[in-house]
C-alpha cells in the first residue's frame, strides 16, 4: 500500500480518536455540572435529601456560633449556657416533629421536619450572635 495513504489514514483515526475524547469529556463535565440535584430538586426524595443538607449547613454553622460564644463566658454562664441549648435542641425537635406530624407516613414527612429544624435553628444563630 502507499505510504502516504498509510499516513492520511493514521492521521484520520488520531483526529477520530481525538474527537471521541473530546466528546467524553464534554459529556462529564455536563454530568458533573447536573450533579447537583439541589439546584432544581425534581422528586421528592431529592427534596428530602437537600431539605436535610440545608438543615446540615445550618447547624454547623449554629455549633459555630455557640462554641464562640461559649468560649467567651466565665465557667458559670458556660454551664448555663449548655443546659440552655440542650433544652432548646430537645424543644426544637419535638417541635418539628410536632409541626410535621400531619405528614407523618407520607413522602413530604422527612421534608417537613427539615424545613422546620432549619428555620428554628436559623432563628437560634441570631439569638445566640445577640
Amino acid at each position: 500500500m502507499d505510504p502516504a495513504i498509510v499516513g492520511r489514514r493514521k492521521r484520520s483515526r488520531r483526529k477520530i480518536g481525538g474527537m471521541g475524547s473530546l466528546a467524553a469529556a464534554l459529556f462529564l463535565v455536563s454530568a458533573l455540572a447536573n450533579s447537583n440535584p439541589c439546584k432544581s430538586p425534581q422528586t421528592q426524595a431529592e427534596m428530602n435529601v437537600c431539605a436535610e443538607a440545608d438543615f446540615r449547613r445550618v447547624d454547623a454553622r449554629l455549633n459555630a456560633a455557640y462554641n464562640r460564644l461559649f468560649q467567651s463566658l466565665d465557667p458559670n454562664r458556660r454551664l448555663k449556657l449548655q443546659r440552655a441549648e440542650r433544652a432548646w435542641l430537645a424543644f426544637r425537635d419535638a417541635h418539628c416533629i410536632y409541626e410535621a406530624s400531619d405528614s407523618e407516613g407520607g413522602s413530604i414527612h422527612r421534608l417537613e421536619v427539615a424545613a422546620c429544624k432549619t428555620e428554628l435553628t436559623t432563628a437560634r444563630i441570631g439569638q445566640l450572635r445577640e
